[in-house]
């Protein structure tokens, strides 16, 4: 009898696990639901959309029409899910930008302190005077973004200073660099986020060649090289214009001296001119690394970096003859991370690679170098989700490239991006949609 009632209570707790489990199961697996606006009808005759990093964007239009800022913000996104029209908010420009051809320096957006630069063709009638070689296509401004009143004010322009026009940069803190070179000298000059000069100097004779040292501690790193003592110095300036010698002097070689990201490499030839080696310095920690092994694979031999160093690994580019693959090699133990592919970036998450292989597929790469799936079409991970093509359906994925959201049927010519952690785009010839999930 005692067993009988101990196995009917067995029975009794199992169906009441499953009446609690089952609810959580269903929610589980309950797709999000997409949806989209026409770009076109959103921004009033917009081609294209380019994310400025937080809620910022650049709305591109046909025709004539200058390109305009708007922001789309999380009270938009909202708004959005709940009334099915996307209405942004234009930021005020003070009519800065409101000259067609204006553009942007790629990955120097958005810093912490919200400060971003542009480039702004100029008047050639502000240049009388001048021989017309003098005279620059563009001048170089500095702005920075207020998202509560939706509105950028000026840090500093420099179309008084036509030659700055060769590295520029921000600090995390909102603080401008802008660095030039030419056969006379160089200069280097930086403000602060309110506009500010903080440092200048004008040094003849010297070459710079300026970088931003990303995920550090608001610093930027330069090559300093002067070529009447033939000696190359590795150097740093901080936000406030401070000079720091990294190394005093780099190695001696038959070497050619690139700067890229937040790093600087240097290569070794041996006698019969094949590469030996490769001198890699890092800003992530302040090193400088040797790399033999990964100098080459299958007879491709490294051409240069790529990518931002993140976590001691970096995009390499490769070449043999007129072919080119990219790897992911790990500096810090001189070695390949994963296969190489036609393209490999660093998802803006920071958690796993965007890869585009030979078969044109495009997908996803853990840190580790291990494939997680391959798509018709693929875009970066901002957030929990990424976009992507497949079968003639457009969906959303999650990290574990589980499908998150419902699918819908698009045409074989789709393509996506993603523009911003809840904000996607999907082109179809000239059908440009945007895309958020509910």
């Amino acid at each position: 009898m005692k067993s009988i009632i101990k196995r009917c209570l067995f029975v009794l707790s199992m169906v009441l696990c499953t009446l609690l489990i089952l609810p959580n199961e269903s929610f589980a697996a309950e797709k999000k639901t997409i949806i989209t606006a026409n770009l076109t009808d959103a921004f009033k005759g917009a081609t294209d959309i380019k994310d400025f990093g937080k809620d910022l964007y650049r709305i591109d239009f046909d025709g004539e029409e200058p390109a305009k800022l708007f922001s789309i913000d999380s009270s938009v996104l909202k708004n959005w899910k709940k009334t099915g029209k996307l209405a942004a908010a234009k930021v005020d420009t003070k009519g800065m930008l409101d000259v067609q051809g204006w553009t942007y320096y790629d990955d120097e957006l958005l810093t912490k302190g919200n400060t971003f630069f542009v480039k702004v063709p100029v008047d050639p009638k502000d240049y009388e005077g001048y021989y017309e070689e003098e005279i620059p296509k563009y001048y170089c401004m500095a702005l920075k973004y207020n998202s509560k009143k939706k509105t950028v004010k000026t840090v500093t322009a420099f179309n008084d200073m036509p030659y700055f026009f060769e590295y520029v940069g921000m600090f995390r803190d909102g603080g401008v660099l802008v660095g030039s070179e030419d056969g006379a000298g160089s200069a280097i000059l930086i403000v602060d986020s309110e506009g500010d000069e903080l440092y200048y100097n004008n040094r003849p004779g010297k070459y710079v060649k300026l970088f931003p040292g990303r995920d550090t501690d608001y610093v930027y790193y330069a090559v300093d090289e002067d070529y009447a003592q033939e000696e190359t110095k590795l150097v740093r300036y901080d936000s406030k214009g401070r000079l720091t010698v990294i190394e005093e002097k780099m190695p001696d070689w038959e070497y050619r001296l690139s700067s890229q990201y937040n790093s600087i490499y240097c290569k070794k030839y041996d006698q019969n001119n094949e590469l030996e080696q490769i001198v890699v310095f890092s800003a992530e920690d302040d090193k400088i690394y040797t790399v033999k092994k990964a100098v080459g694979f299958d007879g491709y031999t490294f051409e240069g970096i790529t990518a931002a160093i993140h976590g001691g690994q970096v995009v390499a580019k490769y070449s043999k003859g007129e072919e080119y693959m990219v790897r992911v090699v790990d500096i810090r133990n001189d070695s390949f991370v994963g296969k190489q592919y036609k393209e490999i970036s660093l998802c803006k998450n920071g958690k796993s690679y965007f890869v585009k292989n030979a078969a044109d597929k495009e997908g996803y790469m853990d840190l580790k170098g291990k494939e997680l799936g391959f798509f018709d079409s693929a875009a970066d991970f901002y957030g929990k989700y990424a976009p992507v093509v497949k079968n003639g359906y457009m969906y959303l994925v999650n990290a574990k490239m589980k499908t998150a959201s419902e699918k819908v049927k698009v045409s074989a010519d789709a393509d996506v991006s993603s523009v911003g952690e809840e904000l996607f785009v999907l082109t179809a010839g000239k059908k440009v949609e945007l895309i958020t999930l509910k």
